[in-house]
This record gives C-alpha cells, sequence and structure tokens, in this order.
C-alpha cells in the first residue's frame, strides 16, 4: 500500500511538472514554437505579482547594491529523483535603471529519500555583475557562483556588506520542507525571448538594450521593472 502511494504521487508529480505544456494531442505537444503575445502578458502579470510579494522581504540595503534581480515560479516533485524546474525573467541594473527582462530557465534534479510537491516563488538578488555573465550559457549554483539565502530585513544595516554573488528569497506552500537552489541551473530560454521581443534574440541582445520588447508587451514590462523601481 505505501508503494502504491508513493507512485500515485510519482505520476501527480510527471502531470504537474507536464502542465506548461500545451493542450492537445500527443503531435501537437512536440511541436516547439515561441509562446503568444497573450501568453506573455500572461506571464508578466504573474511574475510581477509574485515579485511584489516577495521582494518585501528583500532588505533595502541589499536591494541597494543589486547589480540584477531575478524572480521565477518554480515546482519541484518526485519520488526518489526530485526534478525543479521553473521559468522566469531577469533584469540587470544599469546605473538607477533597470534593464528590459530577459526570460531565464531554472532547473534541477536531486536523488535521495524524498517524496512531494512544491510550488514556489524565487526571487535570486545577485551582488555580483559578473555573476550574472552573458546568460548565454547555463550557469550552476554551487559550482563557483556563491548562493546564499538571503537575510530579512530585521537582521541588516545600511552598512552592511553582502559577500554572496546570489541571495535567494522565496515564498510558497508545498509538501517538500523548503527549497534550495544549490546544484541548480539558470540559463536564457530562448523560445520565452522570442515570443517576448518579437524575434529571435540573444542574451546580450536583451541586457544589453539593443532590441525592444513587443509594444505590446511593454505594459506588462514596464509595470514588472516599476516593482524593483519603487523598492530602492
Amino acid at each position: 500500500m505505501r508503494m502504491i502511494k508513493y507512485l500515485g504521487i510519482f505520476f501527480a508529480v510527471v502531470c504537474l511538472m507536464s502542465s506548461g505544456v500545451r493542450a492537445g494531442n500527443l503531435d501537437e505537444n512536440f511541436v516547439i514554437e515561441p509562446p503568444t503575445l497573450d501568453e506573455i502578458n500572461e506571464q508578466l502579470s504573474t511574475l510581477t505579482a509574485a515579485l511584489q510579494n516577495v521582494v518585501s522581504k528583500v532588505p533595502a540595503a541589499l536591494l541597494q547594491q543589486a547589480k540584477a534581480v531575478g524572480v521565477a515560479k518554480v515546482k519541484k516533485g518526485g519520488f526518489l529523483v526530485a526534478l525543479e524546474s521553473g521559468q522566469g525573467m531577469l533584469m540587470i541594473r544599469n546605473g538607477m535603471q533597470w534593464s528590459d527582462p530577459a526570460c531565464i530557465q531554472l532547473s534541477s534534479a536531486s536523488f535521495g529519500w524524498q517524496a512531494g510537491i512544491e510550488a514556489k516563488t524565487v526571487v535570486l538578488v545577485f551582488t555580483n555583475r559578473e555573476a550574472v555573465g552573458s546568460l548565454e550559457g547555463a550557469m550552476k549554483f554551487g559550482a563557483g557562483l556563491n548562493l546564499s539565502v538571503g537575510p530579512l530585513a530585521a537582521d541588516v544595516g545600511t552598512g552592511t556588506v553582502f559577500e554572496k554573488d546570489v541571495y535567494t528569497y522565496s515564498d510558497g506552500m508545498g509538501l517538500f520542507a523548503g527549497l534550495s537552489l544549490e546544484g541548480s541551473s539558470l540559463g536564457f530560454e530562448p523560445l520565452c525571448n522570442e515570443g517576448l521581443y518579437g524575434k529571435k534574440v540573444t542574451a546580450s541582445e536583451v541586457l544589453s538594450g539593443s532590441v525592444q520588447p513587443q509594444r505590446g508587451a511593454s505594459a506588462g514590462v514596464a509595470n514588472l521593472k516599476n516593482v524593483l523601481d519603487k523598492s530602492l
């Protein structure tokens, strides 16, 4: 009976992890195409609300030193083998302004005695611009990229020195006790960016500002950036 229970959890996880695949027949599920403008705007709205909810936990002193901020909706689930996957957006800071967002993908796999499902918002605060890199290649947390759970506002003064490359904050509910990004990979998501910018683009083009989001997504982009503007 216990094995049946765990198998049930496993199949539920499979359904959860595949929920992002567009509905349709089996052949349609393997068609790779960029998201529509409506889907991009829905993602922007979701991420804006998620960032607004979590960023209140981030100390102002840390945000003032932030060189980049990313937000993603992450799902984790599995039985013995846990899969973690999520999409989000990342903006770098140029002076007092934030770049237009680059779509990112977070993913990892872990092994061990575990069973459960978890969905969370993850906010990444980069204090080292070089740690962001170009996003053209996948970055791996914990492999030359120092990662730490972010301090709470009550524990931080304006003179605090933040020595880690990346600080993480999260919010959500689930059967897993917590969410660790150690060993996770972060990279540029080409299809999402194609949907957002209306053509195939590179990470360097997005983060340098040499391309502009589609006009139909400009309001959503502005709302997302405004959350960070207000937090500074």
